[in-house]
């Protein structure tokens, strides 16, 4: 292996290690002091929930993971924010596999539907227009 690809692979491990199994920890221990310190001890009835910073901790520990699943799991179901389908588009047009490996495959697959629906007498214009729309978006030519 050359040393570019070693740097590339090692900065992809580096951001899915970070991001996935580091980051939580970090960032939690930030969220949890700076508000602990800053807000929980100078509101009196919260200081008294929490008299320790280990309580506060332990109950984020508790509590943030259970919004955090929720909050994704709404996400995925389009519960929570309208921007799923973009951020499908954009990993679509992101993976090289869609429009190198998929997309021409796919392409013969729809056209031989579309004709076996003409021939039983089945509307296939949508097919067609989706046949029609992936051959101008990724330049493909019908054979």
């Amino acid at each position: 292996m050359n040393l570019k690809r070693i740097v590339y692979r090692s900065w992809f491990y580096f951001r899915m290690g970070y991001s996935l199994y580091l980051s939580y920890p970090v960032a939690l221990f930030g969220y949890a002091s700076s508000i602990y310190y800053l807000a929980v001890k100078n509101i009196p009835l919260l200081d008294m929930i929490f008299p320790h910073f280990y309580n506060f901790l332990i109950a984020s520990l508790i509590v943030l993971p259970i919004f955090g699943v929720g909050m994704g799991w709404m996400h995925y179901k389009r519960l929570l924010s309208p921007f799923y389908e973009a951020e499908l588009d954009i990993q679509t047009e992101a993976n090289p596999y869609t429009t190198e490996v998929f997309t021409p495959v796919n392409l013969p697959s729809m056209r031989i539907l579309s004709q076996l629906a003409k021939q039983h007498g089945i509307d296939s214009s949508d097919l067609d227009r989706i046949i029609e729309t992936t051959e101008k978006k990724f330049g493909l030519k019908a054979k």
